[in-house]
């Protein structure tokens, strides 16, 4: 049965321990945000078709195990979660980014049935650089029961107030703070590079990006009064920075592509090598995308 995931958390499952713990997020989020859950299972069509020889007339060939599994699954740990679900018979990335249209947002392993070494899968990948909706990346069970903090990064860009908006949004559901992280490696004052800790030309540049951050998130702070934000500055590489914050971390949220790069690039580099490296749960927000609505 094929059924709309519009305005609805978005699963993706493939049958691999990755695509089950992100099935518990996303339960947890729809439950969260009072918002249904939509499972998908995209099968490839050989698949269907290797099915097809090997099943017996009588037989549907077209069943769909791990869609059905994912559903009854759910139906025990969450009983009073609205689920729909759907299967389909093209490609995973191409299929999950058509579910995005619409959806509130789309949570997937960060890998499915590739090898453990595959540290980001490339439908994940894939589908992080084209859906309409933020993307949720789970790595692991212990990423879905982690308590903590919403760690943000911040740097200026149009993808990274999207990102503020959707931390603060987040950590009101959680009851728990944000960390705005801006980190920062070259910076001039006075016609030289700063270098020395400490030094007056490292307190002004420090002060100068404090600034920057709270004008950052003076508007998205009027929406969310309620939320404890705290600004901290990283001397190091953003992805870094990034990707050790979020080994704590109940939610590491940062924009498809920060100030740097290519207009033209769907994801920046700091973004791919967070995704790459990230120890937790990771959403990625794009400046355009329409996001999860405010409650």
């Amino acid at each position: 049965m094929t059924t709309s995931s519009q305005d609805r958390v978005v699963v993706g499952v493939d049958g691999s321990v990755h695509a089950r713990a992100a099935l518990h997020w996303a339960a947890d989020e729809a439950q969260r945000t009072g918002r249904g859950l939509h499972v998908l299972h995209a099968a490839n069509i050989d698949w269907l078709v290797a099915a097809s020889i090997i099943s017996r007339a009588e037989e549907h060939p077209t069943r769909d195990d791990v869609l059905d599994a994912a559903v009854e699954h759910l139906e025990n740990r969450y009983p009073d979660l609205d689920v729909t679900s759907s299967a389909t018979t093209g490609s995973p990335a191409h299929d999950l980014v058509e579910a995005s249209h619409g959806a509130y947002e789309m949570v997937l392993g960060t890998h499915g049935g590739s090898p453990s070494h595959v540290v980001l899968g490339s439908v994940a990948h894939a589908v992080t650089a084209h859906a309409a909706c933020p993307v949720v990346l789970v790595p692991d069970e212990d990423a879905v029961r982690r308590q903590g903090t919403v760690v943000v990064g911040v740097d200026g860009s149009p993808g990274s107030a999207r990102a503020v908006e959707c931390a603060l949004d987040q950590a009101a559901l959680r009851g728990c703070s944000v960390v705005a992280l801006h980190a920062w490696w070259l910076e001039v004052v006075d016609g030289y590079v700063v270098t020395t800790p400490g030094s007056p030309a490292w307190c002004r540049a420090e002060e100068r990006m404090h600034e920057e951050v709270a004008r950052m998130l003076t508007t998205a702070r009027q929406h969310r009064p309620e939320v404890d934000v705290r600004v901290e500055l990283s001397r190091r590489p953003a992805a870094e920075a990034l990707a050790e914050a979020s080994g704590t971390a109940a939610l590491t949220v940062v924009g498809a592509r920060g100030r740097g790069g290519f207009a033209g690039l769907l994801l920046g580099s700091v973004t791919r090598q967070l995704l790459m490296h990230a120890a937790g749960t990771v959403v990625v927000v794009r400046s355009h995308q329409h996001g999860p609505a405010r409650r």
